[in-house]
């Protein structure tokens, strides 16, 4: 079994969208919601891991290591970098957690990222529940939604 990317640096192609997420991330400059959309298997998940835990720690350093361990590695969430499965998520209660999730509240490093990965799999009723959220969204609070498909999203979301 391959090793998981960890870095950037061990990115194979993808370079235009690595060197944006870089300046991005040394600018301290990053937007609070994208979207990465493409074929599966290009990278966008290991993508959106790697920029998050980056942008999670940015204050906090000396988690860094530790974060991408339980992100990366482990595939497990953390306090400050939160995955969701959102094709999983079809539930009310279960967008309500994802809501829930994107407030500041206890993140250790002061900044939290949220990934929605499958993203085309939510339902007209997740992305409605879910749009006034990403209208609203604290400082330092991010979201990178990842999805294979546009056409599953209301344009509202888009």
């Amino acid at each position: 079994m391959a090793n998981k990317l960890k870095t950037f640096d061990e990115i194979i192609g993808q370079k235009n969208i690595v060197k944006w997420f870089k300046s991005c991330i040394q600018r301290d400059r990053m937007p609070q919601v994208i979207m990465l959309q493409g074929p599966a298997g290009i990278g966008k998940t290991s993508i959106a891991k790697i920029a998050a835990c980056e942008v999670a720690c940015m204050t906090a350093p000396e988690k860094l290591e530790s974060v991408k361990e339980a992100v990366i590695g482990q595939s497990k969430s953390t306090d400050c970098v939160k995955v969701y499965n959102m094709s999983n998520l079809k539930s009310q209660e279960a967008v309500a957690e994802v809501k829930s999730d994107l407030s500041i509240g206890f993140s250790s490093t002061g900044r939290k990222v949220i990934i929605m990965d499958e993203a085309h799999g939510m339902s007209d009723e997740a992305q409605d529940s879910l749009l006034t959220t990403f209208e609203n969204l604290p400082v330092h609070v991010y979201i990178i939604v990842c999805s294979t498909e546009l056409d599953s999203f209301r344009d509202a979301f888009l």
